[in-house]
């Protein structure tokens, strides 16, 4: 902390004592000109602008012709949901298959898999009642390995 304070007062002090430039000389005629300050002045501030806006559009670009989330011909993502910072359950499609997965730091886990016409989506309304059911399998299966992921995080 006093290192700090010394490096901004002998900052402030040189900013003090410095004499400022207003001016530039033209190394033609060796004379201070005004009008050559203000004209590279608003120039660096053009280049400037031109910069930013060039990094801005360049950005968007990359950004539309490479998509993270890129579409799967054979894989549709159906949903996704974080349950800690380390721990991911994903629902997927492949070839009428539903697939649900559990993403962990070191491993990926297969949880169930269903035939997509016995696979059912909850509506909104349903799903604090299908939530609560105890005896829904699906919801068994993701609290099993749910409390075996904590047991392996607290043997750590």
């Amino acid at each position: 902390m006093k290192r700090l304070k010394l490096i901004i007062i002998n900052l402030s002090v040189l900013l003090l004592i410095s004499m400022p430039v207003f001016a530039e000389i033209d190394s033609n005629a060796g004379n201070y000109s005004t009008f050559g300050m203000i004209f590279k002045l608003i120039l660096y501030i053009f280049i400037f602008i031109l910069i930013i806006l060039f990094a801005l559009y360049g950005t968007r670009f990359v950004a539309k012709n490479f998509n993270v989330n890129a579409k799967s011909r054979y894989i549709n993502i159906i949903d996704s949901i974080s349950i800690s910072t380390s721990m991911r359950i994903i629902i997927f499609e492949i070839n009428s298959m539903i697939y649900i997965i559990a993403i962990s730091n070191d491993k990926v886990e297969l949880i169930d898999k269903y035939a997509l016409d016995k696979f059912n989506i909850i509506e909104n309304e349903d799903l604090e009642h299908n939530m609560s059911m105890k005896d829904n399998p699906l919801i068994e299966k993701i609290m099993k390995f749910i409390d075996k992921e904590d047991r392996n995080e607290k043997k750590y």
